[in-house]
Protein backbone atom coordinates (compact mmCIF):
# COMPACT_ATOMS: atom_id res chain seq x y z
CA UNK A 1 0.00 0.00 0.00
CA UNK A 2 2.97 2.44 0.68
CA UNK A 3 4.14 1.90 -3.16
CA UNK A 4 0.38 3.39 -4.06
CA UNK A 5 1.20 6.53 -1.88
CA UNK A 6 0.09 5.32 1.70
CA UNK A 7 1.97 7.43 3.88
CA UNK A 8 0.12 6.16 7.60
CA UNK A 9 1.67 3.11 8.91
CA UNK A 10 -1.69 2.73 11.34
CA UNK A 11 -4.76 0.08 10.68
CA UNK A 12 -7.73 1.50 9.50
CA UNK A 13 -10.48 1.08 11.23
CA UNK A 14 -12.13 -2.53 10.44
CA UNK A 15 -15.62 -3.83 11.00
CA UNK A 16 -16.30 -6.49 13.89
CA UNK A 17 -16.04 -7.65 17.35
CA UNK A 18 -12.48 -5.50 18.69
CA UNK A 19 -9.41 -8.02 19.91
CA UNK A 20 -9.60 -8.62 23.49
CA UNK A 21 -6.60 -7.11 25.32
CA UNK A 22 -4.93 -7.55 28.22
CA UNK A 23 -5.48 -4.17 30.79
CA UNK A 24 -4.61 -4.22 33.89
CA UNK A 25 -8.38 -4.36 34.82
CA UNK A 26 -8.56 -8.00 33.71
CA UNK A 27 -5.04 -8.85 34.79
CA UNK A 28 -6.04 -7.95 38.33
CA UNK A 29 -9.25 -9.61 37.96
CA UNK A 30 -7.90 -13.00 37.04
CA UNK A 31 -5.17 -12.48 39.93
CA UNK A 32 -8.28 -12.18 42.70
CA UNK A 33 -9.75 -15.29 41.31
CA UNK A 34 -6.63 -17.10 42.07
CA UNK A 35 -6.11 -15.35 45.73
CA UNK A 36 -9.55 -16.98 46.94
CA UNK A 37 -8.70 -20.50 44.89
CA UNK A 38 -5.74 -21.67 42.94
CA UNK A 39 -7.15 -24.77 42.11
CA UNK A 40 -9.11 -23.15 39.41
CA UNK A 41 -8.86 -24.23 36.12
CA UNK A 42 -8.23 -21.37 33.10
CA UNK A 43 -11.51 -22.88 31.63
CA UNK A 44 -13.25 -21.91 34.91
CA UNK A 45 -11.30 -18.47 35.56
CA UNK A 46 -12.04 -17.82 31.52
CA UNK A 47 -15.67 -18.88 31.91
CA UNK A 48 -15.75 -16.48 35.27
CA UNK A 49 -14.18 -13.71 33.36
CA UNK A 50 -15.88 -14.32 30.07
CA UNK A 51 -12.08 -14.25 27.85
CA UNK A 52 -10.28 -16.65 25.74
CA UNK A 53 -8.96 -19.32 27.34
CA UNK A 54 -5.77 -18.67 25.20
CA UNK A 55 -5.79 -15.21 26.81
CA UNK A 56 -6.14 -16.11 30.99
CA UNK A 57 -3.24 -18.27 30.07
CA UNK A 58 -0.89 -15.54 28.76
CA UNK A 59 -2.36 -13.40 31.64
CA UNK A 60 -1.38 -15.98 34.20
CA UNK A 61 2.16 -17.20 33.01
CA UNK A 62 3.56 -13.92 30.76
CA UNK A 63 1.91 -11.00 33.11
CA UNK A 64 1.45 -12.57 36.46
CA UNK A 65 4.72 -14.94 36.19
CA UNK A 66 2.28 -18.22 37.66
CA UNK A 67 2.97 -22.07 36.37
CA UNK A 68 1.34 -24.88 36.96
CA UNK A 69 2.23 -26.96 39.86
CA UNK A 70 -0.85 -29.65 40.26
CA UNK A 71 -2.70 -29.21 41.68
CA UNK A 72 -2.86 -25.14 42.25
CA UNK A 73 -1.15 -21.83 40.04
CA UNK A 74 1.66 -20.62 42.07
CA UNK A 75 4.04 -17.98 41.54
CA UNK A 76 7.41 -19.57 39.20
CA UNK A 77 10.05 -20.15 41.17
CA UNK A 78 13.01 -18.60 39.19
CA UNK A 79 16.06 -21.23 39.12
CA UNK A 80 18.38 -18.50 40.97
CA UNK A 81 16.13 -17.77 43.85
CA UNK A 82 15.81 -22.67 44.24
CA UNK A 83 19.67 -22.26 44.14
CA UNK A 84 19.95 -20.35 46.85
CA UNK A 85 18.07 -22.78 48.89
CA UNK A 86 20.09 -25.26 48.02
Amino acid sequence: MFTEGRNLSEDEQRSGRPSATVTDDTTAWVRELLRFDRRLTVKMVADEVNMNQETVRLILTEESGMKKFVPRWCPEISKRNSALRG
